[in-house]
């Protein structure tokens, strides 16, 4: 369905950064991959630039078609049955809805985002991370196969050994080439139930070694990392693991002996963890303030060097309720091209999900630049999900 409605328009000139406002001239909210098609071949006869939007989940605009033609992909959600391990989804299904039809089979995508209400499509366009990227990957790298509608308008089903150019174009691609609209995803058996660690630390190297020690160890189904308020001011750390077996011997680890936090649930509640923060940060408002966010990857070679430079100019009271991510990956079997990660593995992702005021994004903007520059200087690569000056309007 076509829609030239003005709140139509102005819902999808905005986004969850809410710093870039970029008016379509229509949106299609597509019903079927017909539609697609349809949205893209009227663009390119018009000479129109054309992208595909599921939850709105960017930052920096990257959904917006500014004059142009935003295809509404949330319509096309349907998700198949596991079966030889992978699970047919189309593009505009969420994640949690991926893992409601997986669970019941014991099977689950081997890495979910965080935030589960974002669209298969939509990560797949960037690159998709979380807490088990470690093992397996970022998400990109864990698909079989993808129908895609070229912005020509041409519909295709490509893989590594079929259409590989437009396949590795497509993966964290952008849109900017073809738009996903279907994805065979892998799936792996899932846990039942896991046991949930929260480890603190007061000593950065001690953090990042102990993170590097737990990439190895294949008992852990979830790593991630955060750097957390102190309370006489600056940062301490947090690790959260979680695994499956029975209780690993942390007596290697150096965290802070006491103050640990160690919490058994099921693997569904693991991955809907977020559920309630959310729940909090759309009661504050905070769910719809500026989200002027930086997002990196960085070798652990040059982890400790980047934290110890960019952590003393955080100020933690301008970060807001989201945190400071940091935390290792590596590339799974297929490293999907578009993605620019650091070569050698682990590495590590630093994310500063800022929260603040239209007057302060501007100056974080800035900030993020500068933060790259450090961590350009460490061998770091940027990850857009996040927003530079160049993002923003002239």
């Amino acid at each position: 369905m076509w829609s030239t409605d003005p709140e139509a328009l102005a819902a999808a000139a905005d986004d969850f950064g809410h710093l870039v406002h970029r008016p379509p001239a229509a949106v299609v909210r597509a019903r079927s991959v017909q539609d697609v098609v349809a949205a893209c071949r009227y663009a390119a006869a018009a000479g129109l630039p054309v992208l595909a939007r599921g939850s709105g989940h960017a930052t920096s605009g990257a959904g917006q078609a500014a004059g142009g033609i935003v295809v509404d992909l949330t319509g096309l959600d349907r998700v198949g049955v596991p079966a030889g391990g992978v699970v047919d989804v189309e593009a505009g299904a969420r994640w949690s809805a991926v893992l409601d039809a997986t669970l019941p089979t014991g099977r689950t995508p081997p890495t979910l985002t965080d935030y589960l209400e974002t669209t298969v499509g939509g990560t797949l366009a960037v690159g998709g991370i979380g807490g088990g990227a470690h093992r397996h990957g970022p998400q990109v790298d864990n698909v079989a196969g993808l129908e895609v509608v070229t912005t020509g308008g041409r519909r295709l089903v490509c893989s590594a050994r079929r259409h590989r150019d437009v396949f590795d174009a497509a993966l964290a691609g952008g849109g900017r080439r073809a738009l996903i609209v279907r994805a065979s995803l892998a799936v792996v058996p899932a846990p039942g139930r896991v046991r949930l660690y929260r480890l603190y630390y007061d000593d950065l190297d001690t953090f990042v070694g102990d993170q590097l020690a737990l990439t190895g160890d294949p008992r852990w189904c979830h790593l991630e990392g955060q750097a957390v308020p102190a309370e006489r001011g600056g940062w301490r750390y947090l690790i959260e693991a979680a695994d499956t077996l029975p209780r690993p011997d942390l007596g290697g680890l150096g965290f802070v002996r006491g103050e640990e936090e160690v919490t058994e649930l099921t693997y569904r509640d693991l991955a809907h963890r977020m559920a309630p923060g959310v729940r909090d940060l759309i009661a504050t408002g905070d769910w719809y303030r500026p989200h002027p966010w930086f997002s990196a990857f960085v070798p652990a070679s040059g982890i400790r060097g980047f934290l110890a430079e960019a952590m003393p100019t955080l100020d933690p009271a301008g970060i807001g309720p989201l945190p400071v991510l940091i935390y290792p990956l590596r590339r799974g079997r297929r490293r999907a091209p578009g993605l620019a990660t650091p070569r050698t593995a682990p590495f590590f992702t630093v994310s500063v999900l800022r929260t603040c005021d239209s007057s302060e994004a501007a100056a974080a903007v800035a900030g993020n630049e500068r933060l790259m520059r450090m961590a350009g200087a460490y061998g770091g690569r940027w990850y857009p999900v996040g927003v530079r000056p160049a993002d923003l309007p002239g």
